[in-house]
Order: structure tokens, then sequence, then C-alpha cells
């Protein structure tokens, strides 16, 4: 089984998030991953990210962001993303009611509701003050 597997840290801003998710996705498409699994990936990744960089810190801190590749027998992504920020589960928020577009609802859920949907795992524990939220996604 090949497995690729690296960290990296970022500051928790809008900047360093779009440097990640390059750098996961490029991965991806070295690795010759279909381009619309690479799209929805990019997609989950971004909604978790921006969602710590606005609520987690106060001010700033980091994020870890380990990502590991399997590439044979099957391919798989796996991506975990810890931050020292306010305790935030997201697993709890109840999904939202998207069947009427025109129905009036309130904002925000949306971003962990399509990260649900776009990847094959999500889960979510808080350990030693921190947050580590894991995706898994088949490519």
């Amino acid at each position: 089984m090949e497995k690729i597997k690296k960290q990296i840290t970022i500051l928790a801003v809008k900047k360093e998030t779009e440097k990640a998710i390059d750098t996961i996705t490029e991965l991806l498409f070295l690795n010759n991953v279909d381009y619309s699994i690479i799209n929805k990936v990019s997609i989950a990744l971004e909604e978790v990210l921006i969602n710590i960089v606005s609520y987690a810190y106060e001010d700033t801190g980091n994020i870890d962001i380990i990502y590991e590749l399997t590439t044979d027998p099957k391919k798989e992504l796996n991506v975990t993303i810890i931050d020292e920020g306010k305790e935030f589960d997201p697993l709890k928020k109840e999904d939202p009611d998207i069947t009427d577009l025109y129905k009036e609802r309130k904002i925000g859920g949306l971003g962990i509701f399509m990260t649900k949907q776009i990847m094959d795992e999500v889960s979510y524990l808080r350990k030693d003050n921190k947050n580590i939220l894991h995706l898994r996604k088949k490519l």
C-alpha cells in the first residue's frame, strides 16, 4: 500500500487557507484524481478552514493540517484539521432544511452540511484543548 503523508501548519487567516487547499489539491491532481472530485474536496476544505478562521480564535492562531493520500490499491484521502480555538463540534449542528430554497431559514450550517455530503466520513474529537476534525474521501 502506497501512502503519501504530509503535515502543514498555517496561520488562521484566509490567505493561508487558500495556500493549504492548493497544496492538497495539487497532490490530488499529480496523482490523477478526477477533477470533479478535486473540486469537491476543495469546497469541503474551504468550508471547514474558513469556519476556523472566522470563529475559532479571538485574535488568531494556528491550524495544523495532516493529510494522507493512499494510492494503492484504492485511492483515498484522509485530512485531519487541528486547531486550539474555541471548542466547537460542527457535527452537533442540525442539518439545514434545504427542501424549499425560498423558505426563510437561519443563516449558517450549509458549509458543514455540504462537507458531510461531499466527504465519505466526517468525525470530530475534542482532546487536549484542541478541536480535531477528520475528513475522509474515497477517490
